[in-house]
């Protein structure tokens, strides 16, 4: 049985630690481009957005995913991840360092169903480990076929980019 992100209660103490040791660990380890020399700089990037509300700049470590030429962010916190939000607001600022680089990505957020449904099948028959951490997908007892995926993607928010 799928784990239900949706009706999961997450601590805030939990949350609360998770973004200090972001800013105080991991966000200047990458900015110093330290991360990528270990291998993080291949499934992570560090996103920067401007915060919606102080205006200054927000940098955020997040995994990302590539699917044929096309690179997917997900905001498993849905519409209250703060970079989701940040982005939302002010799109014109939204950057990506991938790998070493900083880029200014093309992008478009993933509204349809069906496919967000598709991108969490692939992403569960691809990368088993990162599912089940993800949204309690455990590919030795739940089915792909079985999974509710149509209700997970209308609570996880998707981002599609590319660096044409």
């Amino acid at each position: 049985m799928m784990y239900n992100i949706m009706n999961s209660k997450g601590l805030p103490r939990d949350i609360k630690n998770f973004k200090t040791a972001n800013k105080y660990f991991v966000v200047p380890l990458f900015r110093l481009n330290i991360l990528q020399l270990f291998g993080a700089g291949f499934i992570f990037v560090l996103v920067r957005t401007i915060g919606r509300k102080s205006l200054k700049r927000r940098y955020t470590p997040l995994e990302y995913r590539k699917f044929g030429n096309k690179y997917y962010l997900f905001a498993s916190r849905g519409k209250k991840a703060d970079w989701f939000r940040n982005l939302k607001a002010q799109p014109e600022e939204f950057r990506i360092k991938h790998h070493f680089f900083w880029k200014e990505p093309n992008f478009r957020e993933v509204e349809s169903t069906e496919e967000k449904t598709n991108l969490f099948k692939d992403y569960c028959s691809r990368y088993k480990m990162a599912s089940k951490s993800f949204f309690g997908y455990d590919s030795k007892v739940d089915s792909i076929e079985d999974g509710d995926f149509e209700e997970l993607s209308k609570f996880i928010r998707v981002i599609e980019f590319t660096f044409e």
